[in-house]
């Protein structure tokens, strides 16, 4: 049942959703507005999906899971007649309401994110080819999704989710599951967060990796090109921070950035507060310019509905006039990132430059990005 205190379904281990048909096996997430179960199906052929309970007052938000529930069965519908599941789409399996006010979306069952295993690496960093495989993974995700006229708006690696390829057959998970009790948190008598294992590091090979599968979840932010939805700041696209246009070139820039970050293991934008002399936004646009050796356009300006707020006539920074360029090729050079190649250094770089186009109408596709040659040697192609 519902606790008083809190928006979230507080379900306990054992207990049913939709008339027994799902039974709560183990917490595998929580954050602000969902928790995800593993839940037991008694009936078809999948027996373990990924339960999603929103909260109450996520539910009831007219933007929110509403939108993400219709994008869902837009994708899923779209996987029946194209095959997009195996492309690296989470499907969705059924939905309906928990005690009339918790939607709960059945999910794939998928492992933990990118964004975990990036973090737990040293330096924080993937090797080149899980960098490769996991961004061609997603851009193929991102060309299926923007052909069906959805943003995601919140690309980034938290969201990627990895398949859990070792335990992908009911008997195999229902030994992992006897074998490796539920963990308590014995102060609140509640079970502790337990991602079911991908069995997969940075320490797995280029040969072993290419059986991995990456997977884009969270479309609650999710929207048709039409109005934009601010996605996490440092993979903010120069169009968000200008007001100069919305669409699905800004999934195409955290491509960009997230590329960068599993390779360097740190973000490629991090701008700073400069007190009374500038704001973190005066310098997000410095650094965009200084990183990637472009400047605004006019044309960009003139459409950008705070570029006076920022740029003056000449298209030169109110704020910070002196730029300090660097080459992304310099940067990766000066992180001195092991087992990175001069080749991939350069194709990387030029790819991440390319992602990173500061005019968005002039950005690639991802399908023009899956023919880069950084990604023609994604999963050994």
């Amino acid at each position: 049942m519902a606790d008083k205190t809190t928006t979230h379904y507080n379900g306990s281990l054992g207990s049913t959703l939709k008339d027994g048909r799902y039974t709560l096996v183990r917490k595998l997430g929580e954050d602000t507005t969902s928790i995800t179960w593993l839940v037991r199906d008694s009936e078809g052929a999948k027996q373990f999906h990924a339960a999603k309970i929103l909260s109450a007052e996520h539910t009831a938000e007219p933007d929110g899971p509403p939108r993400e529930l219709e994008f869902m069965q837009k994708i899923t519908e779209a996987g029946t007649a194209s095959g997009l599941e195996p492309m690296g789409f989470i499907r969705l399996h059924d939905s309906f309401l928990v005690e009339d006010k918790h939607l709960c979306l059945v999910q794939t069952l998928c492992s933990g994110s990118l964004g975990t295993m990036r973090r737990a690496a040293p330096f924080k960093r993937l090797p080149v080819y899980m960098a490769r495989n996991s961004m061609h993974a997603l851009l193929t995700c991102l060309e299926a999704l923007h052909s069906l006229k959805i943003v995601h708006t919140d690309v980034h690696l938290g969201n990627i989710l990895i398949s859990n390829t070792g335990l992908s057959l009911p008997d195999e998970l229902e030994r992992y599951l006897t074998d490796n009790a539920v963990a308590m948190n014995q102060e609140i008598n509640l079970p502790e967060i337990q991602p079911i294992p991908h069995g997969v590091t940075h320490q797995t090979s280029a040969s072993e990796a290419k059986a991995m599968s990456f997977y884009p979840a969270d479309y609650g932010h999710g929207e048709p090109p039409r109005s934009a939805y601010f996605c996490p700041f440092a993979l903010r696209p120069p169009e968000v921070v200008l007001g100069s246009g919305f669409g699905p070139a800004m999934d195409i820039w955290a491509v960009g950035c997230l590329t960068w970050e599993l390779i360097a293991g740190c973000w490629f934008f991090a701008p700073q507060d400069g007190e009374d002399q500038f704001s973190v936004a005066d310098d997000h646009l410095a650094k965009m310019q200084e990183l990637t050796g472009q400047c605004f356009a006019k044309a960009v300006l003139d459409r950008a509905k705070y570029g006076d707020q920022f740029f003056d006539q000449d298209g030169n920074l109110l704020r910070i006039p002196d730029l300090v360029p660097m080459t992304i090729e310099q940067a990766f050079t000066n992180y001195k990132i092991e087992g990175l190649s001069e080749e991939d250094m350069k194709d990387g770089a030029d790819f991440v430059r390319c992602c990173l186009e500061l005019d968005h109408e002039k950005r690639p596709t991802a399908r023009t990005l899956l023919d880069h040659r950084f990604m023609r040697k994604a999963f050994g192609c």
